[in-house]
């Protein structure tokens, strides 16, 4: 009930990228992802951790881009039926630490 299996993400369509510090692992566009999803349901695995690739110029010290209501993972919460609710997102690096309530409709 405790694994959490990290998944990493990439804008685009039909998109797979190698993680080179990571052999075996890879980066994956929305459309892939999500069978990717199915499959960790499917072996019982209760939930994803998302980490998405953000474009240099979109990284900032205070990590802006992580609140965008269209940013990457925004999107692929949305693409994964994700049921209406309130969520609470929270982010956690190099000293910043920010929570935020993310609204599902």
């Amino acid at each position: 009930n405790d694994l959490i299996y990290p998944v990493f993400v990439l804008p685009g369509q039909g998109q797979r990228q190698a993680v080179a510090s990571m052999p075996g692992v890879e980066r994956l566009s929305l459309d892939l992802l999500l069978g990717v999803a199915e499959q960790a349901v499917a072996l019982g695995v209760p939930a994803l951790a998302l980490f998405p690739v953000i474009e240099a110029e979109k990284k900032s010290e205070q990590a802006e881009e992580a609140w965008n209501p269209d940013g990457l993972v925004q999107r692929t919460i949305d693409l994964a039926g994700t049921p209406a609710g309130i969520y609470v997102m929270r982010l956690q690096a190099a000293g910043f630490d920010r929570s935020m309530r993310l609204v599902v409709e």
